[in-house]
């Protein structure tokens, strides 16, 4: 009953596989019919509905618990292999038997080099597993995945130059401790400038992506003063903007907070309507406005129409 559980408990974090039977069971409970929503949510376990077990192995006896719990991890199982969902597929690796592990793991490696080629970083720079795989095969996997990245790479791909400084600075070691790629800070270093060149010439055309790693990497010594970010933020990258306005004072600070906030920065925006309405004399870091509730409303209304989520906007 233990496993299972730690099992339920990570599927509610990672992974989100719920079908129409879950929904049902839900409507059922929420009308106060318990009975009948339980019946319900086992009947959609039985069905493959990850979310239905869930729910049926919270509500459940303890001994009614353990044969869900083993529907909950053949569904996991399912989802991963016939889906190709990677959430499902990290979480059977915990409890696998010895004839699945192989085939999960291969799996999820597979899934990366998708996720690789796919120019989708999240994925791309997950932890590979090599349970139940020969090592030949993870070399393998180790080589195409540093293929696709470097393809990425020199397509101009930020995050990818720098998962490649990553590998390189701290090399990869499978679960055993054996070498599958050796660190080597020459490459680490050489990719890590590739990302900033990239990043350079991204936000330069007023890419946010470029923006971004410049701000965040940004270094005295660094050529990217004012007049570089206000560029960057005249071609339309809101994240300049805001360095242009960091980097400014009084009305050039607001000029370049407006301009983020046209540009649907959410967060400029709220500034200035924080500004506007309440009014601020400059001192500590603040705008120095006279209250305007005018402003102030039609910096709320940019705001809520970028951000619907906002704490103002509810």
């Amino acid at each position: 009953m233990k496993k299972y559980l730690c099992l339920l408990i990570m599927g509610l974090f990672l992974a989100g596989c719920g079908g129409s039977g879950y929904e049902a069971g839900k409507k059922a409970e929420n009308a106060g019919n318990l009975d009948k929503a339980l019946k319900i949510y086992k009947r959609a376990c039985k069905s493959g509905d990850i979310k239905a077990c869930e729910e049926a192995i919270f509500k459940s006896s303890r001994e009614d618990a353990e044969a869900l719990g083993k529907m909950l991890l053949a569904n996991y199982n399912k989802s991963c292999l016939r889906d190709g969902n990677i959430s499902s597929c990290e979480i059977s690796l915990y409890e696998a038997d010895e004839k699945e592990l192989p085939k999960i793991s291969k799996k999820f490696n597979d899934l990366i080099l998708k996720g690789c080629k796919g120019k989708d970083a999240s994925i791309c720079f997950l932890g590979f597993k090599d349970a139940g795989i020969s090592s030949d095969d993870v070399a393998k996997f180790q080589e195409k995945r540093v293929k696709a990245v470097e393809s990425n790479c020199k397509n101009k791909n930020v995050e990818f130059c720098l998962g490649l400084a990553n590998f390189y600075q701290r090399g990869i070691k499978d679960s055993k401790g054996f070498d599958i790629l050796e660190a080597n800070k020459e490459k680490a270093e050489e990719f890590a400038q590739r990302a900033k060149t990239v990043s350079k010439e991204l936000c330069e055309k007023g890419k946010d992506e470029g923006c971004e790693f410049l701000i965040r990497n940004h270094r005295r010594s660094d050529d990217l003063g004012l007049v570089f970010f206000d560029k960057a933020c005249n071609k339309g990258s809101a994240l300049a903007c805001l360095k242009a306005s960091d980097d400014s004072e009084d009305a050039a600070k607001i000029a370049y907070l407006d301009k983020a906030c046209k540009l649907k920065n959410a967060p400029a925006c709220e500034n200035l309507m924080e500004s506007y309405r309440d009014g601020s004399d400059g001192w500590f870091y603040k705008l120095k406005v006279e209250k305007d509730q005018k402003k102030a409303k039609e910096y709320l209304k940019k705001l809520c129409a970028i951000d619907k989520t906002n704490d103002y906007c509810k």
